[in-house]
């Protein structure tokens, strides 16, 4: 009996790697076999596709795009057990046994479970979303837009490493429940040997509109260009940026998403530095978890004392509405209704900057013993019913905020154009991620920027009407049709009616209307004061997907440190980088929790920062004045940015 090959396979392995390429199979590989062999079968290595079978010849292609193959990023051998074909002239057809073997990479990689971060790649090329957790590979395909964190989170973990970011962001429960969605073992099981892919979404592309759900493969278009897209086609030499202006170029016809876009550069020691601090964060969250300070609280344990402020707070702003409401005729318009008027306003503003804690307690699923339904049931009435902000919009963002913390490109809270600017790298216009547009310096923004350490405290006691804003926005635009969203929609109906319908229409004169409405919405501006004190002063510099969820969140987030009296008008999160390490724990565990991580960082050669309030805010403010002097010192003119942009084709081509 004899074996005809297109290659001269033999019975050992092939002494060269293959890898999947990005088109499919020319042939699916369907074909009888008459009775086992006495050998079985034989073992070739490597074998994942294209492979197209006719009986007696197996015809393999090798990947004509492979990138070079290092000590780095060659993919392992996974052995793969192929029974032998007989030659078609030796076949006797009436002794056949019935025997269908289909060769497709599907096929091969649900039986064998094992995958090289090369097969990851180009089957997220291929519309798979793919993920690794704990050495194991996850598509989440069927997962992704019931995601409760957000599918954008998601999206920007297509390919990554996610093993910590995981374990910190959900409950045990939850993760138990990921089997059903693994497909897979990374061949190579060693730690730190799994160097994260870049993300699809980290590119400026995002799945095609109704290609996402469940059994759908994605279809990746380009909606914008990010810095790593462009680093990355000048790598390979199909791109020379002008560094001046990174967006130079006619971007019609919009570029397809290649494999080499998928891979970033490797940089020794850091890659190596990066997989021992991912190891050491393990050691600290058993630490941690032994601690008892991660367990869920019961119901609304812990909440008790800030229950009654919030009704102090209440009690306060009612009697003063009253008061103003009824007497106003008795006062004759006089100051005390003005008195009376502002009691209001501060009693609802400082229920606003408290519940605001709550709230954000659950964002992170933390209270309700974390109970999901609670959890939504709770957050809707307190943030869309009595704060008019959309919960689903805060949690879409924060969650975001939390993984890519600082990244002006990713992370929606430090993307402030035209009126604030905290990097260097947005003085170019940057694409976002989250809200799918350009964030472009513009003349507006050469002008409010050159000012931006004078006006920041008066943007920051406004920010409460952004704010309503971007929830706006997104329930319109972003938000996922469902029952939650409706309701949501129900309660910020309550909302309008209680707060203007009956509130604010009920004070005599619209000047009384007016400064209701503005000083009650200040008053809850010390929430945004203190949250991004601990990040804007922080590093913004884009470390790549390779950096570890520990070192991230070290080198982006720093502790405010007030004095004992303070700590309620704080809610405890002024322990920032301990809640970025761990964004479930629950907040009133995070003063005792902070020791323990301050001393394991101390031991262990990592810097944990914590400075004054003071301190803190002059460092912010040191931030904005060098941009604004660089600013005013280059001459930046928008008009001119524009122009250049529009001659290009850059605005014209992403648009809609």
């Amino acid at each position: 009996m004899s074996f005809h090959s297109t290659l001269d396979l033999g019975i050992k392995p092939l002494d060269f790697p293959l890898t999947p390429v990005a088109t499919p199979c020319q042939e699916v590989a369907e074909f009888d076999f008459s009775q086992p062999q006495p050998d079985g079968s034989f073992t070739m290595g490597s074998l994942l596709e294209p492979v197209t079978v006719s009986h007696s010849k197996i015809c393999l292609e090798k990947d004509p795009i492979s990138p070079p193959i290092s000590p780095d990023t060659s993919p392992v051998l996974r052995p793969v057990s192929v029974p032998v074909v007989p030659s078609t002239e030796h076949l006797d057809y009436s002794d056949i046994t019935q025997r269908t073997l289909t060769l497709n990479r599907e096929k091969i990689q649900r039986e064998v479970k094992l995958w090289t971060r090369e097969a990851i790649a180009h089957d997220i090329l291929d519309g798979h979303l793919l993920l690794v957790y704990d050495f194991k590979v996850y598509k989440v395909n069927n997962w992704i837009v019931t995601h409760p964190g957000g599918k954008q989170l998601l999206l920007h973990f297509i390919g990554r490493d996610a093993t910590d970011q995981i374990n910190v962001s959900h409950a045990k429960s939850t993760i138990k429940l990921l089997k059903a969605f693994c497909v897979g073992e990374l061949a190579d099981a060693r730690a730190g040997s799994y160097r994260s892919l870049l993300p699809p979404s980290m590119l400026g592309f995002h799945p095609a509109a109704g290609t996402m759900g469940k059994g759908k493969l994605v279809r990746w278009v380009q909606e914008g260009e990010t810095r790593a897209f462009l680093e990355g086609r000048e790598r390979q030499g199909l791109l020379d940026l002008d560094e001046s202006n990174r967006i130079t170029r006619q971007l019609s016809p919009k570029p397809l998403l290649n494999y080499f876009d998928l891979f970033p550069v490797v940089i020794q020691p850091f890659t190596e530095d990066e997989a021992q601090a991912s190891q050491n964060f393990k050691e600290l969250t058993t630490i941690i978890d032994e601690s008892g300070l991660m367990a869920s609280p019961p119901f609304l344990s812990g909440y008790s004392v800030e229950i009654v402020r919030y009704l102090v707070c209440a009690t306060i702003s009612l009697a003063c509405w009253w008061a103003a409401t009824n007497y106003a005729g008795a006062w004759n318009h006089g100051w005390r209704i003005w008195v009376a008027t502002w009691g209001s306003a501060v009693g609802l503003g400082v229920y606003w900057h408290l519940v605001s804690f709550t709230a954000h307690d659950i964002g992170h699923r933390s209270v309700a013993n974390g109970s999901f339904f609670w959890n939504n049931f709770l957050g809707v009435i307190l943030s869309c019913f009595t704060g008019g902000l959309s919960l689903d919009w805060w949690c879409a963002e924060h969650n975001i905020h939390h993984h890519m913390t600082n990244d002006v490109e990713h992370d929606p809270d430090v993307q402030q154009l035209p009126f604030l600017c905290l990097n260097e790298a947005s003085l170019g216009s940057l694409w976002s991620t989250r809200y799918k547009e350009y964030k472009m310096f513009d003349k507006l923004a050469a002008l409010a920027v050159r000012v931006q350490h004078l006006s920041y405290y008066c943007l920051l006691s406004v920010g409460r009407f952004n704010l309503c804003i971007l929830s706006y926005q997104h329930l319109a635009i972003y938000a996922k049709r469902s029952k939650m969203w409706v309701f949501e929609l129900v309660c910020l109906t309550g909302f309008f009616y209680w707060f203007g319908g009956v509130v604010i229409a009920s004070f005599p004169s619209w000047k009384l209307r007016a400064f209701f409405l503005v000083v009650s919405f200040m008053t809850a501006s010390p929430l945004h004061l203190q949250i991004v004190q601990s990040h804007y002063s922080r590093s913004m510099e884009d470390k790549g997907v390779l950096e570890s969820h520990m070192n991230h969140n070290l080198r982006t987030t720093m502790d405010i440190l007030i004095h004992p009296a303070l700590r309620f008008y704080f809610g405890g999160l002024e322990h920032q980088t301990t809640h970025h390490l761990f964004p479930r724990m629950p907040r009133h565990n995070l003063k005792a929790a902070t020791v323990i991580v301050k001393e394991w960082c101390t031991s262990h050669g990592y810097s944990f920062d914590a400075y004054g309030f003071v301190e803190g805010n002059k460092m912010t403010l040191s931030v904005m004045k060098s941009i604004a002097d660089q600013v005013a010192f280059m001459g930046i003119v928008a008009a001119d940015s524009v122009d250049e942009m529009t001659k290009k084709g850059v605005v014209q081509a992403f648009m809609p």
